[in-house]
C-alpha cells in the first residue's frame, strides 16, 4: 500500500512557542479498568511434576516468544506448539529476558499421557487506575503515571494489545501504615474507552476513541507554574463520581518521576481511604486552574503523602506516540507558513489539513496550502464566533475591526473559481475558558497586543473589567462558534 503524506498546519506562527501536545488538554479523573496482553507469555513461576522441579534454565520474569522457531502469543497457543513440537521429551524455545533473546532447550515431563512445563506462566493483566488527560486535538490519552508490571517478576509488560474501558467503584480497602489500601471497581469491559499501545515508566498511553468534544479543558500548567502549598487531585472514590479532593504541595523536583511530593489534607478522602491507594494512580493534580500533575505513589510509611509526577513529562511521552509507534515516515517541521518558501511543499503531500489555524488567513497562504496537496485538502475554521468576555474588552480598546470577517465563503468562492468542487460541513462549538484574574489579563492583553496598539489608559481599564467580572478571583468564559469545514480533492 502506498504511504501517504500528509501536510498539517496548525498554530505555527513564530513568535509563539509551539507544541506538539496542546497547551489545553481535557482533565481525567475517572477510573478505568485496564486490560493488557502481553507481547509473550510471560514465566511467574515453577510447580514440581513428578515430585520435583524441573530442571530447566528459566527464569521467573523470562518471556517466551517461540517455540521451536515458531512464534507464540498466549498460554493457547504455547501449549498447542509445545504439544506438536516435542521430540524425544524436549523442546527449543526462544525467551527474552533483560532485552537479549536467548534460545533454551526445555526438558518436558510427560504425565498420563500429557506433557508438563512444570511452569506458571502468565499473558495479560487486568486492573484499574485513573486516566489523567485526553489531548483533545490528537485523541492521544494518558494514565497511570507510572508503568504496568508483572507483580511476581516486577517486569515491565510489553503491550502486544491493550483497551481501557469503563468501571465503577464498588468498595474502597483503606491504606493503614506499611500496607497500601486499594479500590475495588465492576468493569464494564464492552464500553472501551481506547486502546493501550504504549506502557512506560511515565504511564500507558494510547489513542480515546470515545466522543470528547463537548468536555472541557484546562491549561497545562510547567513545573515553573507550580507552588508549594494548596492545590487539589481529581479521582473516584464511589461510583463513577469524579471529585476534587485537597493536597497540600511541599516539594518539587524535576527528573522523569516523583517530582511532586503532597500530603492530603482533605479529612473526606482520609476518613474514607486513609490516604493515596492503589487505583489511584494517574489521578489529575490541579493548582491554580491548571493540571500540573498526576498521582503516581503512596509512601507506604505514611499513606497521607504520596508522589505524583509532571503533567509536561506525561506529555511528552504522548508526543512521542507517533515516534514510537513504528511510524516511520512522520516528519515534524516549524515553518512561518506566511513567509517561507512554498516551493519547498509543492505538490509533496496527499492530505493538506489546516485546523483552527491563524497560518492559512488570505489568498496567499491558501493558495500555498492548496498548492502543497497533490491529492486532497481539508481546512476548518471557527466562523460566527462569540467571545462575550474578548469583544468587550475590545470594545473598551476602541478596536474599529469589531465586525469578523468571514473568509469560508470566500475561500469556497476561490476554489471554485480554480476549478474545484468543495464539499462543506458546519459543526456548533463550544469552548469553555477559566483563569484566574492575573492570567486572563496576560492571556486577553497580549491577544489584544497582537491586533493593535495599547497604551497605558486602555490596559487599565481592561483590567478593572476583568476584576470586575471575576467571581472568586476567577474570570469565565464560554465562547460560542460555528465550525465551518471545507473538504476538495485537487
Amino acid at each position: 500500500m502506498k504511504n501517504k503524506l500528509i501536510l498539517f498546519l496548525t498554530l505555527l506562527l513564530i513568535p509563539f512557542n509551539v507544541y506538539a501536545y496542546s497547551d489545553y488538554i481535557i482533565p481525567g479523573g475517572q477510573t478505568i479498568g485496564i486490560e493488557v496482553n502481553n507481547n509473550g507469555i510471560i514465566v511467574i513461576g515453577f510447580y514440581k511434576v513428578n515430585g520435583k522441579f524441573n530442571q530447566n534454565k528459566l527464569r521467573i520474569g523470562d518471556t517466551i516468544l517461540k517455540v521451536n522457531d515458531l512464534n507464540v502469543t498466549n498460554i493457547e497457543e504455547l501449549v498447542k506448539t509445545i504439544g506438536k513440537e516435542v521430540q524425544n521429551d524436549k523442546v527449543n524455545l526462544t525467551i527474552k529476558r533483560s532485552n537479549k533473546l536467548i534460545d533454551i532447550d526445555f526438558n518436558l515431563s510427560k504425565v498420563d499421557d500429557t506433557y508438563k512445563t512444570g511452569l506458571y506462566v502468565k499473558d495479560n493483566l487486568t486492573g484499574i487506575g485513573t486516566l489523567t488527560y485526553i489531548d483533545p486535538q490528537t485523541k492521544i490519552y494518558g494514565a497511570l503515571g507510572h508503568e504496568i508490571t508483572e507483580s511476581t517478576s516486577g517486569n515491565l509488560i510489553e503491550v502486544k494489545t491493550g483497551n481501557i474501558f469503563r468501571s465503577s467503584i464498588t468498595t474502597i480497602e483503606p491504606s493503614y501504615r506499611g500496607i497500601a489500601g486499594t479500590k475495588n471497581a465492576k468493569f464494564y469491559s464492552n464500553t472501551k474507552y481506547g486502546n493501550i499501545t504504549k506502557n512506560t515508566i511515565k504511564g500507558i498511553y494510547g489513542t480515546y476513541t470515545k466522543y470528547i468534544s463537548k468536555q472541557n479543558t484546562m491549561q497545562v500548567g510547567s513545573y515553573y507554574d507550580i507552588k508549594l502549598g494548596k492545590a487539589t487531585i481529581r479521582t473516584v472514590i464511589k461510583g463513577e463520581e469524579v471529585k476534587n479532593y485537597e493536597i497540600n504541595i511541599d516539594k518539587v523536583a524535576t527528573g522523569k518521576i516523583k517530582n511532586i511530593h503532597f500530603v492530603i489534607t482533605d479529612e473526606e478522602l482520609i476518613n474514607k481511604t486513609g490516604g493515596v491507594i492503589q487505583g489511584m494512580s494517574g489521578s489529575p493534580i490541579i493548582q491554580d486552574n491548571k493540571i500540573i500533575g498526576a498521582v503516581t505513589h503512596v509512601i507506604v510509611d505514611n499513606p497521607v503523602t504520596g508522589y505524583g509526577i509532571l503533567i509536561t513529562n506525561m506529555l511528552e511521552e504522548g508526543e512521542n506516540y507517533v515516534r514510537k509507534n513504528h511510524i516511520k515516515n512522520v516528519k515534524f517541521l516549524k515553518r512561518n507558513w506566511h513567509t517561507c518558501d512554498g516551493e519547498e511543499f509543492r505538490g509533496k503531500y496527499d492530505i493538506a489539513f489546516a485546523h483552527t489555524t491563524p497560518a492559512v488567513i488570505d489568498y496567499e497562504s491558501f493558495k500555498k496550502m492548496n498548492d502543497a496537496s497533490n491529492r486532497y485538502c481539508f481546512i476548518s475554521k471557527p466562523t460566527m464566533r462569540r467571545d462575550p468576555i474578548f469583544d468587550e474588552i475590545r470594545k473598551i480598546a476602541g478596536d474599529s475591526s469589531m465586525k469578523r470577517r468571514d473568509d469560508m465563503p470566500l475561500l469556497f468562492d476561490a476554489l471554485w473559481l480554480w476549478g474545484y468542487h468543495p464539499e462543506l460541513r458546519y459543526d456548533p462549538v463550544t469552548w469553555k475558558a477559566e483563569r484566574t484574574v492575573k492570567e486572563a489579563e496576560q492571556w486577553y492583553l497580549g491577544r489584544l497586543k497582537g491586533m493593535m496598539q495599547v497604551d497605558a489608559s486602555v490596559e487599565k481599564q481592561i483590567k478593572e473589567y476583568l476584576r470586575s467580572v471575576s467571581v472568586n478571583n476567577v474570570v469565565c468564559e464560554t465562547i460560542e462558534t460555528t465550525l465551518t469545514s471545507v473538504f476538495w480533492p485537487v
